[in-house]
């Protein structure tokens, strides 16, 4: 049940791929203002994007409307002219003008950070885009006296990478080549015979970034002192993760559906502590957000999932299942499962997905495959319908706004091969 006193803060940070924090088990960078605020939260560890397509995710995030569905204004309600009807307030803080920009930023005040691409390094984490936009973030949160939503949106590691050059240099091991000193988020295939060294300074660099995010949500995260009248909601999230070499991509160079891309982190803090430090392995999107924002102020959701039930047990119904597009291309996640359908032809053409051939897939055994190496499509036909089946229904539950039902899905892709 909602509260007139609720309020919610959204901090969203995009191209942050979960496995590169702490609470995810990265061990490479250290990030304890994560590892703090893991621990005061509840954890999504499969929170799975629907798109690499930004405009996509945030049609999920404020209307429930999943990337794979055709866009229409008339499909769900939208969040943000939910709580404006309500006299919600709402704020978005942002340095990405496409975001500010989205048609259905409705009802909600914009501050736009105007965000130029760094030429260099910053002498300073204080000089970073990421610390402006946050130390932005805290100023515009201490003029906002009432409950309401605050979304902060980070251009993140989609915008310059300008953490100060230390930052990077320090996870280069003694021999290791010293890190590059590019800001430029950088978008490649690479060749068979990559220099693995070019590759590691890549990694270096964007360790570096991770670096510099923890700092900067550490630092916003340290402000948030909720009013004890009020009862607070604190949601972290990424749009996208950023591939680093995994299956020959760096960065947003196709945008092949893999995990290193999909699998993104996901965790929110609840008044007086609720469901801290438990963790699910439901799957979970983007349009699962929406509808626990939308639950938490009390406005109708036509879509998604309220998290917050999580917490106390109640498992989600439709967390058996993950489904993400791009163009033609399809990536379906099951707890045993992984698939990927490569693009054919011209990716601005979604054909029908029973016209999928067995033979365009792609398979991995899941949670064992975990960078998905092996494809082991052609040794279970009997998998890959199931797949097959599993993508209809999914597809045909967005088209008629059917909830989708736990029951539908076979054994075989709930627990895999014995």
């Amino acid at each position: 049940m909602s509260s007139p006193n609720r309020s919610a803060i959204v901090i969203v940070v995009d191209r942050l791929g979960a496995a590169w924090l702490g609470p995810y088990g990265n061990t490479r960078v250290d990030t304890p203002y994560f590892n703090q605020f893991a621990s005061e939260s509840f954890l999504c560890e499969q929170a799975i994007t629907d798109s690499p397509d930004l405009h996509h995710v945030y049609d999920s995030y404020w209307t429930g409307q999943h990337a794979c569905l055709p866009a229409g204004p008339d499909r769900a309600p939208n969040l943000l002219h939910g709580l404006s009807e309500r006299g919600i307030p709402a704020v978005l803080v942002t340095d990405d003008a496409s975001v500010a920009e989205h048609p259905c930023a409705v009802g909600i005040q914009s501050i736009l950070l105007e965000a130029a691409d760094a030429v260099a390094s910053a002498g300073s984490v204080d000089e970073t885009q990421l610390s402006r936009l946050f130390a932005l973030a805290t100023q515009t949160l201490g003029d906002f006296a009432t409950p309401g939503l605050v979304w902060i949106h980070s251009r993140g590691m989609a915008g310059s990478w300008d953490a100060p050059l230390p930052m990077r240099n320090s996870f280069a091991e003694e021999d290791d080549p010293t890190p590059p000193e590019f800001t430029e988020c950088p978008s490649c295939r690479l060749p068979v015979d990559y220099d693995p060294d070019e590759l590691l300074g890549m990694a270096h660099a964007y360790a570096g970034q991770v670096s510099l995010v923890d700092q900067s949500v550490g630092a916003f995260l340290s402000t948030l002192v909720h009013d004890e009248n009020r009862e607070g909601l604190t949601l972290f999230t990424s749009t996208r993760g950023f591939p680093l070499g995994e299956h020959l991509r760096v960065g947003s160079c196709d945008e092949a559906l893999y995990s290193e891309l999909l699998q993104v982190p996901l965790m929110f803090c609840m008044p007086q502590g609720e469901g801290a430090m438990q963790r699910t392995q439901q799957l979970v999107q983007p349009r699962d957000v929406y509808a626990t924002l939308a639950e938490w102020f009390g406005i109708e959701a036509a879509w998604g999932q309220d998290l917050v039930p999580l917490t106390r047990g109640v498992s989600h119904p439709a967390g058996d299942r993950a489904l993400a597009c791009w163009g033609e291309e399809r990536a379906l996640r099951t707890p045993a499962w992984f698939a990927r359908r490569p693009a054919v032809g011209n990716a601005s053409e979604d054909p029908p997905v029973n016209h999928v051939r067995s033979e365009q897939m792609e398979l991995y055994v899941k949670p064992d495959d975990r960078f998905e190496v092996n494809n082991v499509a052609d040794r279970c036909p009997d998998v890959v319908q199931g797949i097959l089946d599993a993508w209809r229904k999914f597809e045909q539950s967005l088209d008629s706004n059917e909830p989708l039902s736990s029951e539908e899905i076979p054994d075989i892709l709930m627990q895999g091969l014995d």
